[in-house]
């Protein structure tokens, strides 16, 4: 039997019995009254032989339990009480002892007090048969006060309430604490399974974030880049190799035009006369005098086009230049020819003649001789003028990556396109230039899909030691201009420069595109290290996450197992609470509803009241974790009247148990890193540890590391230009000056974006300003204007052999007129005639092709100072009037360089002004345009240009001097008009 069906059967059996006492003992007054007297004969507890077995007993009980209890009981009462008391019969001691271990020592007690005060004897056997047949069944019912007997039995079964009532409060009690801690268990359960799939959610989402980032790097960026970086440097082999087969074909052009210096030995200056002229009538000239050759410049149409072409009527320097294969020195030689005589046509009209050339003559100069060597392929390997080598007819076969090249009539895009260099071969060529380069179409055997690659132009073959035929067909019909040999020499002296300017060019491309290459080449490869870094970073990434996402699921599998176990145990305690409560619960209406028999049976009046209270209230914890005390109270609602009495009112239990949340700790942040990528957007971070753990569901850990975009800005971005300045002071005091503004800029260009230069029309702007004449400024009796001006004054007076004798003196007039009008003090001035070298060994060493040998300025380069800096203006005037004329060449970019040193020792508080006065094109514009922009930086450049000039030099005039070209390019259409009041007072306000 287990103990809570102990109790239930000791709190029902002393019920029982005590009803049972308290109705013996009715009867007994009753016996002893005189309406009965035959009542009271024989004690009723006795029993006959015989007893109840322990299960009867029980059964018996329990039958009892639901009848209606009272005296019509009593019976079953007596047979009950016969039993406690064990009886005579056989069996009685084993259910006495059996209700001893039921009842335990304290209910026995009780039952011996009850039986006791009822008068119903010990609790032992006796009595005879005879007087347990003595029945309570005949007794009336009647209705008086409560006995003494009833209140005793009512004192009693009110303890027992009393006793499952704090057995009940107990056990409440008790199963808080349980249940209290039973929670905080299952809840700290859950933030643990909480925290595990959190971490384990974090793992998956690492993991996956590596995947795909080493998924993107190995399958696109990586193969982007490799695919870039083969293609810059496919692009850039292609470029360089045209530039530098380019860059030998003028190489090796150069060592043609060499000897043609020796051409011209220039023993008699004079000109050479053409005998016969146009009036004769075979048209035919004598080509010698004295034994000289001729060195008159002829131009003709040609048949093809109708076009003018310039050539020598000089045999052998003709000869010569019919062994130029580069297509741009001969362009450069055509156009200096050409200016040659257009500008001596315009100049001195009187030295140019129509001429009709023999038949003879006109072959000789096409170069239809027996020396002729035709080539075996269509054409040479120079690249040509055309779009990326689009009119390229040159015999290479084999590209780049060495494969042959296909025919182009086999696999043409274009179908058979002549035109286009395509038909039945196999050379390389660019049909209208869509390509960087020439190309052709392959079969690469180690990948079937490349289907072209590019090709490079053969190498330049040796100077041939025999002619080619022009590509003018020159008509009969032509003009012939008288030149002297020096004019011829100087010109070529020219020609030279210009060849050697684009020699210079061709190296300076190679070498920028060689650094841009390089540069390239570089970016993409830091990319690729970049990239490698990232993927190397989330390899390490993608095994951590790895590892990570397999122990926190473990760990989230745990939690969970051990969540299961606690709500397991948590559902038998709370049940076990649930069934002691019960049976508490149980055993107090029990005895409530005996309570109640009791009086009913008896009909004495049941003036009980049991106390009842409020439910608890509960006051403050003492704590908000790690255990508190909490004070409950309540308060009673119905006072106790012979009923069960009032429970405690008030008690201090634990509160808050549970443990106190550690939130997470985390240290300060570190400096961000740098970006991941200078420009296109790049991804820098920064970390912080974590210093002390949550838990106890304390806050969680925020995010250990965090990322921000960085250098969003394009990799080539342009700049960004800012606001107009201030306007400045009007640059001339006449003849219409200009003031200027700028717009700085606001943030840089990178990568290869681009900025508009300083300079540029876009950030440097001008207005016109004093727009009147310098004559309605002038007093009466002034045609000249005067300068005050604190300048350092350096006049640079061409001296080449264009300007002629009669030239070079009105130059001479005008720059005297200038310097009178700047009055010294404020104004220190200097002069140089600049001529140039007149030898091809002189123009090496005056150029810089040759460092061993330092060049003599003067008698190597021609440039003759006629007076350095001096504030005696008057005295610089005098010494340019006996100036000596050079009839040289015209080194323009060597003299730019004197005036440079000459202002270096100007002084600190005055501008500086350089002035050139020329009538033609220096010997190389390249180094010109050079020695100007390094001038500019530090001094004010004027350029006077005399006599017409070609619109394409015009435009190089403009950016080679100061800005605005408007103030300080004067252009004066002839000599004669030098020494007048217009040019002199347009020169002094310009330079003033």
């Amino acid at each position: 039997m287990m103990g809570g069906s102990r109790n239930a059967l000791r709190h029902a059996l002393l019920a029982l019995l005590l009803a049972a006492v308290a109705c013996q003992g009715r009867l007994n007054e009753a016996s002893q009254s005189p309406a009965n007297p035959s009542a009271g004969s024989g004690h009723h507890l006795s029993v006959g032989g015989g007893g109840l077995s322990l299960g009867a007993f029980h059964t018996e009980v329990l039958r009892l339990d639901s009848d209606s209890m009272g005296c019509a009981g009593v019976a079953a009462a007596d047979r009950l009480a016969l039993l406690a008391l064990g009886g005579n019969g056989t069996g009685g001691e084993g259910v006495a002892a059996e209700l001893a271990k039921v009842l335990g020592e304290p209910g026995l007690r009780k039952l011996k007090l009850a039986l006791a005060a009822a008068g119903a004897g010990e609790l032992h056997g006796g009595g005879s048969s005879s007087s347990s047949s003595s029945s309570l069944r005949s007794v009336r019912r009647h209705t008086v006060e409560p006995t003494a007997n009833t209140m005793q039995a009512l004192g009693i079964i009110t303890g027992m309430m009393d006793e499952s009532i704090n057995n009940y409060e107990l056990e409440t009690a008790r199963c808080e604490v349980v249940e209290r801690k039973e929670l905080n268990m299952l809840k700290e359960s859950q933030m643990n399974i909480d925290a595990a799939s959190a971490e384990a959610s974090a793992a998956k989402t690492g993991l996956l974030r590596a995947q795909e980032t080493t998924q993107t790097i190995e399958e696109q960026t990586e193969p982007l880049l490799e695919k870039q970086l083969e293609e810059t440097d496919e692009k850039c082999k292609g470029e360089l190799d045209v530039m530098k087969v380019q860059l030998a074909s003028v190489t090796s052009d150069m060592t043609v035009l060499k000897p043609l210096f020796g051409s011209f030995a220039c023993t008699d200056t004079a000109l050479i006369e053409v005998r016969g002229g146009s009036n004769t009538s075979s048209g035919e000239a004598d080509h010698t005098k004295s034994g000289q050759q001729d060195t008159s410049l002829v131009q003709c149409p040609c048949l093809e086009d109708g076009r003018p072409a310039v050539q020598l009527r000089h045999a052998r320097a003709q000869a010569q230049l019919l062994k130029l294969r580069s297509q741009e020195v001969r362009q450069v030689v055509q156009e200096f020819l050409m200016e040659a005589f257009v500008q001596t046509e315009q100049q001195h009209p009187g030295r140019v003649r129509n001429a009709l050339l023999s038949q003879e003559e006109a072959s000789t100069m096409r170069g239809l001789t027996q020396e002729s060597q035709p080539e075996t392929c269509p054409g040479t390997e120079d690249m040509g003028a055309g779009i990326n080598g689009s009119t390229y007819r040159g015999c290479q076969t084999q590209t780049t990556k060495g494969n042959t090249c296909q025919k182009w009539s086999a696999v043409s895009p274009n179908g058979t396109d002549l035109e286009q260099g395509l038909g039945d071969h196999a050379y390389c060529r660019n049909p209208l230039g869509t390509k960087q380069t020439i190309w052709c179409y392959v079969v690469d055997p180690t990948d079937p899909n490349v289907t072209w690659q590019y090709c490079t132009p053969l190498a330049p073959k040796q100077p041939p030691s025999g002619l080619t035929k022009s590509s003018c067909e020159m008509a009969g019909q032509c003009k012939v201009m008288e030149a002297s040999c020096p004019e011829i020499r100087d010109k070529f002296l020219s020609i030279y420069g210009g060849v050697l300017d684009k020699s210079n060019q061709l190296t300076q491309d190679i070498s920028a595109t060689e650094a841009s290459c390089a540069k390239s080449t570089e970016e993409i490869s830091a990319s690729k290290s970049v990239e490698t870094s990232k993927e190397t970073g989330a390899q390490g990434d993608l095994a951590a996450f790895t590892k990570g996402t397999v122990e926190t699921e473990q760990h989230e599998q745990q939690a969970s197992k051990f969540d299961e176990f606690l709500k397991k145990e948590y559902a038998l305690k709370m049940k076990e609470c649930c069934d002691n409560k019960n049976n508490y619960m149980t055993q107090l209406c029990g005895l409530k509803k005996i309570r109640h028999h009791l009086f009913e049976s008896s009909g004495e009046p049941a003036n009980i009241s049991d106390c009842e209270v409020s439910d608890w209230t509960d006051g403050e914890c003492s704590a908000s974790c790690e255990g508190g005390t909490q004070k409950r109270t309540r308060s009673v609602t119905t006072p106790s009247a012979n009923g069960t009495k009032c429970p405690p009112l008030e008690m201090d239990r634990e509160c808050n148990t549970h443990k106190c949340p550690i939130n997470c700790e985390v240290s300060v942040w570190t400096g961000w890193s740098d970006c991941s990528a200078p420009c296109g957007g790049g991804v820098m971070s920064r970390k912080r540890s974590v210093t002390v753990e949550p838990k106890n569901g304390g806050t969680p850990c925020p995010e250990e590391g965090e990322t921000q975009s960085c250098n969003p800005q394009a990799c080539n971005r342009d700049c960004e230009l800012g606001d107009w300045g201030e306007w400045s002071g009007c640059s001339k005091f006449c003849l219409t000056g200009h003031r200027s503004r700028r717009m700085a800029v606001k943030e840089e260009q990178s990568g290869t974006g681009t900025c508009a230069d300083p300079d540029s029309e876009e950030r440097l702007g001008f207005e016109e300003c004093n727009k009147e004449t310098c004559m309605s400024k002038l007093p009466a009796n002034r045609s000249f204007l005067q300068c005050h001006s604190v300048l350092d004054v350096v006049l640079l007076l061409d001296g080449s052999a264009s300007y002629g004798a009669e030239g070079f003196e009105k130059m001479q007039a005008m720059a005297q007129l200038v310097v009178a009008g700047l009055i010294g003090g404020p104004v220190q001035a200097s002069a140089l005639v600049f001529g140039g070298p007149e030898s091809f060994e002189a123009l090496d060493k005056c150029t810089g092709g040759n460092m061993s040998s330092p060049p003599d300025v003067l008698s190597d380069c021609g440039m003759h100072w006629v007076s350095k800096l001096s504030n005696d203006t008057a005295g610089v005037a005098a010494k340019i009037a006996q100036a000596v004329y050079p009839d040289s060449t015209t080194l323009t970019s060597m003299a730019l360089g004197q005036a440079m040193t000459e202002l270096a020792n100007g002084r600190t508080e005055a501008s500086s002004v350089v002035v050139v006065v020329t009538d033609g094109e220096p010997m190389s514009q390249k180094m010109t345009a050079s020695a100007a922009a390094a001038l500019k930086a530090s001094a004010k450049l004027i350029w006077m240009q005399v006599g017409r000039t070609a619109p394409a030099y015009v435009e190089l005039l403009k950016s080679w001097v100061s800005k605005p070209w408007q103030d300080n390019l004067i252009e004066v259409a002839s000599v004669n008009s030098l020494p007048t009041p217009v040019v002199v007072n347009g020169m002094l306000a310009a330079m003033c």
